[in-house]
């Protein structure tokens, strides 16, 4: 074998073993205690917040939501045509078929808006459906000419025990056409408002006048940001929405349209549309054909953007 060039645990093996832990020494020194450097400095950059935007709708009025959960109550318009609500109630045939049939629609709604109940006042409606459901929750505006008109709303006892209602009625001779309820829920969910509407009723002369003065009292209604309305309107908007028999255009004088689509602005109203015909009739002058109407329509009003998320139907 090749000699080494220089013995093992020789003295320059031992110098330089030395010096490699002397250096060592002095790099883990230097970096304990630096001497004529800058001290290493680390820094974390972040993004500036993001800017305070507005509210993703509009707050007014009496509504105030910070929430996406809205209000989705069920809700069916039904005219009665009459329940014959005396003092004391009734018990005749029909009208205990009219009974049935409201407090059948209540277990499959929330509320029942009703019209013409030619009841004499609001106790009267009371008296008449408590012997069978004595929970039920009405708010009614009664006319002041006896055995017409009348609208009430009808609440099931599930609905009306978990919200505070406010109700609104119109006064003087809009009385028994209008009738309105704010329902508030638990904060903070945002309220909603149900209304029932019967606008008068025939052609005779003044009967769009008096139709008329009844649209403009409903823009008294508070507003809110959800706002369903249903009821009679007694008139049409649209050359389809009545059948006479013939072609013939039964739409409502323009001045009577105006006023309405005025209170659709006003409400931010939206019609949920459905094209059947609601009313009809066989006993037109001098024709034996049946006539139709669609005389019972369903409005909703709700901030934009809600409607993508759940349509109104």
């Amino acid at each position: 074998p090749l000699p080494l060039p220089f013995p093992p645990f020789s003295f320059f093996f031992k110098l330089v073993f030395f010096f490699f832990l002397l250096l060592c020494f002095l790099t883990q020194l230097a970096r304990l205690f630096p001497i004529g450097r800058a001290p290493s400095v680390r820094c974390w950059t972040s993004l500036p917040p993001p800017p305070l935007l507005p509210p993703p709708f509009p707050q007014e009025n009496e509504v105030a939501t910070d929430t996406l959960d809205f209000p989705t109550p069920s809700f069916v318009t039904f005219n009665i045509r009459s329940l014959g609500c005396s003092a004391k109630g009734s018990a005749t045939p029909q009208h205990k078929r009219k009974r049935a049939a409201i407090l059948h629609l209540l277990h499959r709604f929330d509320h029942v808006l009703v019209q013409e109940t030619n009841a004499s006042s609001e106790q009267a409606l009371f008296d008449f459906f408590n012997p069978h459901s004595p929970d039920i929750h009405i708010v009614a505006s009664c006319s002041r000419s006896a055995n017409t008109a009348g609208v009430a709303i009808l609440t099931r006892s599930e609905i009306h025990r978990k919200l505070k209602p406010h109700p609104w009625t119109p006064k003087d001779r809009e009385a028994g056409h209008l009738v309105s309820v704010l329902w508030e829920r638990q904060h903070p969910l945002p309220p909603y408002r149900t209304t029932c509407v019967y606008l008068k009723s025939g052609d005779a002369a003044g009967a769009a006048t008096l139709r008329q003065q009844q649209i403009e009292a409903a823009k008294l209604i508070p507003k809110c940001n959800f706002h369903f309305l249903g009821g009679d309107l007694n008139f049409t908007t649209n050359i389809e929405d009545r059948s006479l028999g013939s072609f013939v255009d039964g739409r409502a004088p323009k001045s009577l349209i105006r006023a309405w689509n005025q209170l659709a602005v006003t409400h931010k109203f939206e019609e949920i549309t459905q094209h059947h015909h609601t009313h009809y009739n066989n006993s037109v002058a001098g024709s034996s054909l049946l006539s139709s109407s669609r005389l019972d329509r369903v409005f909703c009003a709700m901030p934009p953007g809600y409607s993508v998320a759940s349509t109104p139907e």
